[in-house]
């Protein structure tokens, strides 16, 4: 059985949790279903970033979520095993990024063929990379085989939070545009589902 990892993004709304995400209509079932703020179904890609979450956020309970979450998922006492829920605000989540911001997780000098080899999706991710020391100690002739590169590991969490984060930022402008008159600074959370 695989394992599933969904994200929502709640906002408090006077002491209750309410779900944002959006609805849309599945013409051929004639019902609705809940969007995710992101959704991953690989293990070996997203573990990293789940694993982070859990560190760094906290275990929910089913009835600590939305309504909404609550009445999305099944969550009756034999079935409870097979969900796990964690919630983390936004802010922790930009917490773990370094100080200086660095728009990739890694840099550095990649062999070409390895480079074009990542880009093209041969491979998934680029496992070694020259410091710019090592790359000046070369002979000339040789550093011609090597190019710059900065990129992010397709198996750890820096990649995926910055998409969380890139969605989120899409659903609060949203929020923000339907909700700007309300004068109340509102708090917002994630919460990973695990299945």
């Amino acid at each position: 059985m695989s394992t599933q990892y969904f994200m929502y993004t709640e906002v408090n709304i006077d002491g209750t949790w309410v779900c944002i995400n959006n609805k849309l209509r599945n013409v051929q079932k004639g019902s609705e279903t809940l969007c995710n703020t992101y959704y991953s179904g690989s293990r070996s890609y997203f573990r990293a970033a789940a694993d982070k979450i859990e560190e760094i956020g906290s275990p929910v309970k089913a009835d600590e979520l939305s309504v909404e979450l609550q009445s999305h998922f099944n969550w009756a006492e034999d079935d409870i095993q097979c969900w796990r829920a964690f919630a983390i605000s936004p802010e922790d989540m930009r917490a773990c990024f370094p100080d200086d911001a660095a728009l990739r997780e890694f840099c550095g000098y990649v062999y070409k063929n390895t480079l074009f080899s990542y880009q093209t999706g041969e491979i998934d991710d680029i496992d070694e990379s020259l410091s710019a020391d090592e790359y000046l100690k070369l002979p000339e002739e040789k550093r011609k085989c090597y190019s710059y590169y900065e990129w992010d590991s397709a198996f750890g969490w820096y990649k995926y939070f910055k998409e969380i984060l890139e969605h989120y930022c899409w659903q609060k402008y949203e929020w923000d545009t339907v909700n700007h008159s309300y004068d109340k600074e509102f708090q917002f959370r994630f919460i990973l589902v695990i299945s």
